[in-house]
């Protein structure tokens, strides 16, 4: 099994704003006891821990209280200018690589706590380490193209150095493709950088001989099902070796406004897709219906599928192709279910490792306090909008009017819109336990079964 956590959180280069926010409002950032917690759970489960490098970190800055993305911004000269460049970057790069070590710190120190006298001793995860999520990747101008590639490989040579210097290179198991977009691999395209990324990050890494593992979304758009495919089937580098060595798909169901009231047609869509995620994972072979996508399969490369669930579970969330379809906790909670029905014979047959994105620390919140009570660690629209939030597409910001609420104020906030009004803050705990081990609640515990309304 493969565990991918959201580890590093956004930061902006001038104020280091984070979007996971502790009960005071402060940044929230891992510490000893949650990977005592963590650790715990996890027990001799052979896991992978990635840390994942998100998009604002390297590419988006806080304007107006909303995100903006990089291709939003116009010109790309205007924030990848060489001249300012690696100013800018170098501030930013070290503030994310500062966390990757703070993590990997606390791992090995809560490790060392944990097993202190077990006979059983808790091994330390497999590391995949992030590469930036980038929004950018058409680039009509040749120098900055360049530009941006070598940027991106010297970021990324920067970050697997500065870890290998202070914990060896044995601590990293590979990297992680931090672009989750299922772009096409038209290697011939002058002005396209998708393949000649992916080409040299693969190279890099396989270089070293470590692995290189992708987790792209898909929504219900057939081209994106196609990319995958292609990538993860027929996807070579330039030297003809495999780009990736696993690939395991978002399967999205649980971050979309899938209902039963929907139109025959629209369900349809994204039934097909987790049904094709399902026999793709079976046949280690992406396929669509019953048709190998490429014609052939001709790399090595795994394919599996990752679980989704976020504290959204408890805010509920914005969904839908216009970003205005609000998805209360009861449906977030359905949809979690439906996809774990349609996985769970893989997940339990012990032979299948499979990805589980379980949202950010402040929202797992691996605390004796928080697991014992509540979770009052706050809400900030820019980890994601709660049900309440507002887009405006002509600015491309988001506003909520419940930024800022604690995670246990929205309690009292949708009545018979969950299964279970009364929120606890082993809620992320448990469905984990519950994935790790088919254990749902112990020792009468079953708010976990009531809050997802598990039969």
């Amino acid at each position: 099994m493969r565990t991918e956590f959201d580890g590093v959180g956004s930061v902006n280069a001038d104020t280091n704003i984070s979007r996971y926010k502790n009960s005071d409002g402060s940044n929230y950032v891992y510490t000893q006891e949650f990977f005592e917690k963590y650790f715990e759970l996890i027990g001799n489960k052979n896991v992978a821990f990635v840390i994942s490098v998100r998009d604002v970190d390297f590419d988006g800055y806080m304007q107006n209280n909303g995100k903006v993305e990089q291709n939003d911004l116009g010109d790309l000269s205007k924030f990848w200018d060489s001249s300012s460049l690696y100013g800018e970057t170098s501030n930013r790069l070290s503030i994310v690589v500062n966390k990757y070590k703070n993590i990997l710190q606390n791992m090995q120190s809560a490790l060392t706590a944990v097993n202190g006298n077990r006979a059983d001793k808790i091994q330390m995860p497999e590391i995949y380490l992030g590469t930036p999520h980038m929004w950018r990747y058409e680039i009509d101008d040749a120098t900055q193209r360049t530009d941006f590639l070598n940027l991106y490989l010297d970021t990324t040579q920067n970050i697997y150095n500065s870890i290998a210097n202070e914990f060896g290179e044995n601590i990293i198991t590979g990297l992680y493709y931090g672009r989750e977009d299922p772009i096409c691999l038209e290697s011939n395209v002058n002005t396209y950088t998708g393949y000649a990324n992916m080409d040299q990050i693969s190279r890099y890494i396989h270089g070293k001989d470590k692995k290189l593992i992708w987790i792209p979304y898909c929504d219900v758009d057939t081209e994106h099902w196609e990319n995958i495919g292609t990538i993860a089937n027929t996807g070579k580098c330039t030297d003809n070796s495999d780009i990736f060595d696993i690939v395991m798909i978002q399967p999205g169901l649980y971050f979309s406004d899938y209902n039963d009231d929907m139109a025959a047609d629209e369900k349809m869509l994204y039934e097909n897709k987790v049904e094709n995620i399902l026999k793709s994972s079976i046949n280690n072979t992406v396929v669509d219906g019953d048709s190998v996508i490429g014609g052939t399969k001709n790399t090595s490369t795994i394919i599996s599928f990752e679980m989704e669930y976020d504290i959204s579970l408890v805010t509920g969330r914005v969904h839908g192709f216009d970003n205005n379809a609000k998805v209360y906790p009861k449906q977030k909670a359905q949809n979690f279910m439906r996809t774990l029905g349609k996985y769970y014979s893989l997940i339990y047959d012990d032979m299948t490792s499979y990805g589980i994105y379980s949202g950010g620390p402040n929202e797992q919140a691996y605390l004796t306090q928080t697991l014992n009570g509540t979770n009052n660690n706050i809400h900030n629209f820019i980890n994601h909008p709660s049900v309440y939030g507002v887009y405006n597409d002509s600015s491309k910001t988001w506003s909520d009017s419940h930024d800022g609420f604690a995670y246990d104020q929205f309690i009292s906030t949708f009545a018979d819109n969950r299964y279970n009004i009364k929120d606890y803050g082993k809620l992320i705990y448990d469905i984990t336990r519950g994935l790790l081990y088919n254990v749902w609640g112990e020792n009468g515990d079953t708010r976990v079964k009531q809050y997802l309304g598990m039969q």
